[in-house]
């Protein structure tokens, strides 16, 4: 933990799930920086428009024992419009400082546009739907378009996935030749 948390840090108590980057206090967190998830029970989390940088991820690591996700949500942790993060359960002497054990969709769902970013030590047990979902789907209006968006570096390892209803993971579109849509009123292939 010690060489995990650098310059600056940010502690998350139990209760607060819904955290923006770009909102105080958050925003003062850059590249290198650590936010620190209380131990206790949350109802989920849910990362947004946190960004790193490419030689320095923001840390977000459990901090004083294991951090409980158990929930009736869509998910256990969403990582949406966030760039160079390193989500990581290695915050105590636990194999797995983050244990989703249960949501009635996926255990974490990675997408919104994030990239380049990396899950570890993440013990995810009973999802409604998958265990690890890391995909960013096309919409109508273009900005999830295969030619403005990639998705780089998912690094995903040293985790436990038990229980899922369909995949333990679903890493990329199964669509790569485009899915139609309708938008505003029109069949597109997109």
């Amino acid at each position: 933990l010690a060489n995990l948390i650098y310059a600056a840090h940010v502690t998350v108590p139990p209760a607060t799930c819904y955290l923006v980057g770009t909102s105080a206090p958050y925003n003062t967190l850059q590249g290198g920086d650590t936010l620190l998830m209380t131990s206790g029970n949350k109802a989920y989390i849910y990362l947004k428009n946190f960004t790193g940088s490419s030689t320095a991820p923001i840390v977000v690591i459990n901090q004083g024992g294991i951090v409980t996700i158990g929930t009736n949500y869509t998910y256990g942790v969403k990582i949406g419009g966030c760039r160079y993060i390193k989500f990581t359960g290695t915050g105590t002497s636990a194999t797995y400082g983050f244990q989703v054990t249960q949501t009635n969709g996926d255990g974490i769902s990675i997408g919104d546009l994030s990239s380049d970013i990396e899950v570890d030590h993440v013990h995810i047990n009973n999802c409604g739907i998958r265990g690890i979902v890391a995909k960013t789907d096309p919409a109508c209006g273009g900005y999830a378009y295969r030619k403005n968006f990639t998705q780089y570096n998912t690094v995903i390892h040293d985790n436990l996935i038990e229980n899922t209803t369909t995949e333990g993971m679903y890493l990329g579109s199964s669509f790569y030749s485009g899915e139609t849509f309708n938008c505003s009123g029109v069949d597109s292939l997109i």
